[in-house]
């Protein structure tokens, strides 16, 4: 007997709305059935390719009753659209970050609570395999006693956003929210909460922040991030981390091609053993996994989602005034 599909609604025809959606077409218990995109050329063009119904308004969208709803849009556009699509009754899966305001975020979870419906925040770095490994030997006792986590990610400037909306810190909310994100969440989900942050910034005009350094403040390790998008012409996008509890160092630069590697006195450069995988696609499949076993997301819940947030907040603070800052 066949078994029926979960029908996904996708909310944003850009970028990772594509990338979502080729993901759901590979997937034998999932299908993309709709598309919402104010712009009805690119929600029909959308359309067209992956089989599905244009919409141009969410809710008009909602009214068919999908499973869940996808939400792919700019990051001021997300409460709005995750709590409308969890009154609707759908569950939903939804890009980082969650938003750009504590408050606007903690709404976004109680209305899933509310209305007993399931909310993932996509912090997709979580599910890259390399990161995915050292958080499994951290989490079971393997790695302990880290002195120092260094986090990296940039490259060039990104020309795919729509209208370049990634290229104002008003309507991205910067780099910070952007892409420190991503690592904020990685080190609160080895670390937990910092006590304080510090971050300096580089400018490239008044409303885009071009590069940050940052530093989370706890006890017994020391955390730096950097990330930004200064880098100039064909410069490869590029991502990692170095780690290292004194005796043992481990490192993944995602351009080198040699993986998560391992040093120590006996070792120089060792690869480590995992499966590797493309991390959306792990993100999505859990997230479906989620909602055929009845499961709440323990891997971007929103409540770690409202914590990374409020760390991002607090490193803006710092980098506009050069001084530290609590975390409260």
């Amino acid at each position: 007997m066949k078994k029926e599909k979960l029908k996904v609604i996708i909310v944003g025809a850009g970028y990772m709305g594509e990338t979502h959606a080729a993901l759901y077409n590979k997937m034998e218990d999932v299908e993309v059935y709709g598309v919402v995109d104010k712009n009805h050329t690119k929600s029909s063009d959308f359309a067209r390719k992956y089989s599905c119904l244009p919409f141009a308004d969410l809710k008009e969208a909602l009214a068919c009753k999908a499973d869940f709803v996808d939400i792919c849009l700019p990051t001021p556009f997300h409460k709005k659209s995750v709590i409308e699509s969890l009154k609707s009754g759908m569950d939903v899966i939804c890009e980082k970050p969650i938003s750009l305001s504590v408050d606007d975020a903690k709404q976004m979870v109680e209305a899933s609570e509310q209305y007993g419906k399931k909310l993932m925040i996509a912090h997709v770095v979580r599910f890259w395999a390399e990161y995915a490994k050292i958080n499994e030997m951290v989490r079971t006792g393997k790695v302990a006693g880290i002195k120092c986590l260094t986090l990296s990610r940039y490259g060039t400037l990104p020309a795919w956003s729509e209208d370049n909306w990634l290229l104002s810190d008003k309507k991205s909310g910067s780099i910070i929210f952007d892409l420190v994100i991503h690592d904020i969440d990685f080190a609160l989900s080895l670390f937990g909460m910092p006590n304080w942050v510090f971050a300096c910034k580089s400018m490239m005009n008044e409303d885009y922040t071009l590069y940050v350094n940052a530093i989370l403040g706890y006890k017994d390790v020391n955390v730096l991030i950097e990330a930004g998008f200064a880098m100039s012409g064909s410069y490869p996008f590029t991502a990692g981390f170095r780690l290292s509890t004194g005796s043992i160092s481990y490192e993944y630069v995602n351009k080198d091609g040699r993986g998560l590697v391992m040093y120590s006195d006996k070792i120089a450069g060792e690869k480590l053993e995992y499966a590797d995988c493309n991390p959306y696609e792990e993100e999505l499949r859990y997230f479906i996994e989620c909602l055929k076993n009845n499961k709440k997301p323990l891997i971007g819940d929103g409540y770690d989602a409202i914590k990374a947030v409020k760390v991002a907040k607090c490193l803006e603070i710092s980098a506009n005034i050069n001084e530290r800052v609590n975390v409260i």
